[in-house]
């Protein structure tokens, strides 16, 4: 089994500007006819709103949970209208089951 550790060298050995880390055990939540079509789509989505200029992340956590979800505690950044979903800030981001990371990152 890989370490979260070899998994970003062999990131950053790939020479890519993107990389994605999903624990074994990953569960999305999408709706099952959506994983394929969706979260590739999704992930794209949030690349290109860096890329642009319009979000500012370095490692995009893709896995929320037991995090501030309260409106009151978290900052939306960007928001993909077609898609419903909003980038925000995470004060406390305790789970790394799912996440991008940029080459900065």
């Amino acid at each position: 089994m890989w370490s979260h550790h070899q998994s970003y060298e062999a990131f950053l050995a790939s020479g890519k500007q993107y990389g994605l880390i999903f624990e074994d055990d990953f569960m999305p939540t999408l709706a099952s006819d959506t994983i394929e079509t969706g979260l590739p789509h999704l992930i794209d989505s949030f690349i290109e709103e860096r890329e642009s200029g319009r979000a500012n992340w370095d490692i995009l956590n893709l896995a929320r949970c037991y995090d501030c979800c309260n409106e009151r505690c978290q900052t939306v950044v960007s928001t993909l209208e077609k898609e419903k979903v909003s980038l925000i800030t995470s004060p406390h981001p305790y789970c790394g089951s799912a996440y991008s990371i940029s080459r900065k990152g």
